[in-house]
């Protein structure tokens, strides 16, 4: 279950999204027996993310988005205020949450031809400089062709990925890109 909050205005578009993940990972405090049976629950893990995405011209695309992802409290409601940053939240409550950045570009130069490119930077360490072990991330680029040479239905993809070791974890377990044992990013996953 998730609570999104769209707006537009012109080539401006901005989504705001709040969320509940399923954390896979079992509360050890409130595991008990009960008539004989295991009794457990899942650890609580919540998302909050912005994106804000500008139509350069009608065939460029320009997109930032930032996220954050917590776990093993309530619905953080600092977290809620669609006009605020949350690195800048997250900072302010402590840095003990998982944020990320993205930047991405579309662009359609010809018909049926699109070059992407994206770049995902996660747990940025303000603080401990560029090398800090906090600081991982990941490229992506690529074209798409669709209906190359006039062949319906058929597409032509080629792609870059490159993910640096250990992005999509943290410190915590709950705090991790994953929901329900998947990984929320690339399918590659780290250190591709």
């Amino acid at each position: 279950p998730f609570v999104k909050l769209r707006a537009r205005y012109g080539r401006v578009k901005f989504v705001h999204l709040m969320g509940f993940l399923r954390s896979g990972l079992i509360d050890t405090a409130r595991t008990f027996r009960d008539n004989g049976s295991l009794r457990t629950f899942e650890r609580r893990k919540y998302l909050s993310a912005h994106r804000l995405e500008v139509g350069v011209t009608p065939r460029v695309t320009v997109g930032a988005q930032e996220v954050v992802i917590y776990g093993d409290r309530g619905v953080e409601f600092a977290y809620a205020v669609p006009a605020s940053f949350l690195f800048a939240t997250q900072s302010f409550l402590g840095d003990k949450d998982n944020t990320a950045l993205g930047l991405d570009v579309d662009a359609n130069v010809v018909r049926n031809l699109k070059l992407y490119g994206a770049l995902f930077l996660d747990d940025l360490s303000k603080f401990k400089g560029p090398s800090a072990f906090s600081n991982k991330f990941a490229v992506q680029a690529g074209l798409l062709w669709v209906d190359p040479g006039g062949w319906r239905d058929a597409e032509v993809r080629l792609e870059f990925v490159h993910i640096e070791p250990w992005v999509y974890t943290h410190l915590f377990n709950i705090n991790r890109y994953q929901h329900h044992g998947g990984l929320l990013g690339h399918p590659l996953g780290p250190n591709s």
